[in-house]
C-alpha cells in the first residue's frame, strides 16, 4: 500500500529531475534536430507532472492514497525514462566553459539516431500513461466526493426525520429530499439551530410494524389536575393497603451537651472593709506578693503529682487549702530552713518527670507526623 506521503514526495523528486534533464537538453549547442526534439517532450511530461501534483495536495488523505496506488507504476516508469535520456545524452555532449552551457561534440562516430528515435518513442508512451492515470484519479475523486454528499444528504434526511417525529408531523408532510436538495448546507444551520433552542431528543430504534420499542402504541398520558380537590381524588393519589408506606428518614443525633459553665474566680478584698464601703466603688485588689506566688507553685506541683498513676499519694506532700490564705499566715506555715531546701527540690524533681514522662507519650505522634 502506497503511503500518501511518499506518493507526494515521489512526484516531487520525479518533476525535478525531469526539469533538469530539460534544461540539460534545452542548453545543448549545435544538437541535432532529433535532439532538441527531446526537450518538447520532456517539457510536457513536467507539466503533466505538476497537475498530477496539485491534484494530488488537494485531496484528503484516503483519496489521496488510492490514487497513490493507482498511478505509483506510471510514475517509476517515467522515472526510468528520463535517467535513460539523461545517460544517451552525456557521452556526446562537453563543457562550454560557461555554468549551464554544453557543446554537442564534432566527431560523435557512436551516436545513432535510431536510439533517439526509441527514446522519443518511449517517452510519448510515458506521457500517454500518465495522462490515463490523471483522468482516473480525477475520477475516483468525483467519486468520493459524490459519495460524501449521498452520505451528507442522508444523515439531513435523518435529521428531519427526527424532527417530523419528535414535532408529531407526517412523514408526508415535507420532502426530506427536496428540502435537502434545495438548501444544501443550510439545512444543517437550521437543525442545529433547532437542536440548541429545544430539549434534547433520544432516537429509538423502529421495528416492522412501526412502532418504537418498549413503548405501547395506545399509552395513555396521565391527565394534569387543575383543582386541589382533583388532585386528592385522582387514582393512585394516596397508597393503598397493600403498598408499602415510604419510610420516614432517621432522625438527625441529638446535639453534644454544653460543657458546663466555669465558676467565677472568687475577688480578694481587703479585710479591713466594712459593709459601709461597700456601698462605694469597689476598690482594686492588691498585686500578689511572693509568698502568693510561692504558693501557687506549690499547689501547681500538688496537682501534677496527684493526676500522676505512677506515684499517688506521696508521703512529702501534704493538704493545701483550696483558696489562697493570707500571705502572712501562709508563710508561718511554710516549714523552715532545710525542709524548705528538700521541698523545693522535689517539686523539681516532679516537674522533670512529668515532662519526661510527656516527651514519652508524644514521641510515637511525632514519628507519625514526621513520617
Amino acid at each position: 500500500m502506497a503511503d500518501p506521503i511518499s506518493i507526494i514526495s515521489l512526484v516531487a523528486v520525479i518533476l525535478k529531475y525531469v526539469a533538469q534533464t530539460a534544461d540539460f537538453v534545452e542548453n545543448i549547442r549545435r544538437a541535432p534536430s532529433t535532439v532538441e526534439t527531446l526537450s518538447e517532450d520532456l517539457r510536457n511530461i513536467e507539466r503533466l507532472l505538476r497537475r498530477l501534483d496539485d491534484i494530488l495536495r488537494g485531496f484528503d488523505r484516503v483519496t489521496r492514497r488510492t490514487a497513490g496506488e493507482s498511478i505509483r507504476d506510471q510514475l517509476e516508469a517515467c522515472e526510468k525514462v528520463t535517467k535513460k535520456a539523461d545517460a544517451l545524452l552525456k557521452p556526446f555532449v562537453k563543457t562550454d566553459g560557461k555554468p549551464g552551457m554544453t557543446v554537442w561534440r564534432r566527431f560523435t562516430f557512436t551516436f545513432k539516431e535510431t536510439d533517439i528515435e526509441f527514446l522519443q518513442r518511449d517517452l510519448s508512451a510515458s506521457k500517454q500513461n500518465l495522462i490515463i492515470g490523471i483522468q482516473y484519479i480525477t475520477l475516483i475523486a468525483a467519486q468520493t466526493h459524490a459519495t460524501a454528499a449521498q452520505q451528507r444528504d442522508e444523515k439531513q434526511t435523518q435529521r428531519i426525520k427526527r424532527i417530523q417525529r419528535h414535532i408529531g408531523a407526517p412523514s408526508s408532510s415535507a420532502d426530506s429530499e427536496d428540502i435537502a436538495t434545495r438548501f444544501g448546507d443550510q439545512v444543517d444551520d437550521k437543525v442545529r439551530d433547532w437542536l440548541g433552542d429545544t430539549t434534547t431528543i433520544t432516537e429509538e430504534d423502529e421495528t416492522v410494524e412501526g412502532t418504537k420499542e418498549g413503548e405501547e402504541e395506545d399509552q395513555e398520558i396521565p391527565k394534569r389536575p387543575e383543582t386541589p380537590l382533583e388532585a386528592y381524588t385522582m387514582p393512585g393519589a394516596f397508597p393503598t393497603t397493600n403498598e408499602p408506606m415510604p419510610s420516614s428518614p432517621p432522625p438527625p443525633p441529638p446535639p453534644p451537651p454544653l460543657p458546663p459553665p466555669r465558676a467565677p474566680l472568687p475577688v480578694k478584698t481587703s479585710p479591713s472593709q466594712s459593709d459601709a464601703n461597700n456601698s462605694r466603688a469597689p476598690v482594686r485588689p492588691r498585686a500578689r506578693s511572693a509568698e502568693t506566688n510561692r504558693w501557687k507553685l506549690v499547689r501547681t506541683a500538688e496537682d501534677m503529682m496527684a493526676d500522676e498513676s505512677e506515684q499517688p499519694g506521696s508521703d512529702w506532700t501534704r493538704e493545701l487549702p483550696s483558696s489562697p490564705p493570707e500571705p502572712a499566715k501562709y508563710y508561718r506555715e511554710l516549714p523552715r530552713g532545710w525542709e524548705t531546701v528538700k521541698l523545693v527540690r522535689k517539686i523539681d524533681s516532679a516537674m522533670a518527670f512529668r515532662v519526661h514522662d510527656l516527651s514519652q507519650r508524644l514521641e510515637p505522634k511525632k514519628r507519625l507526623w514526621w513520617a
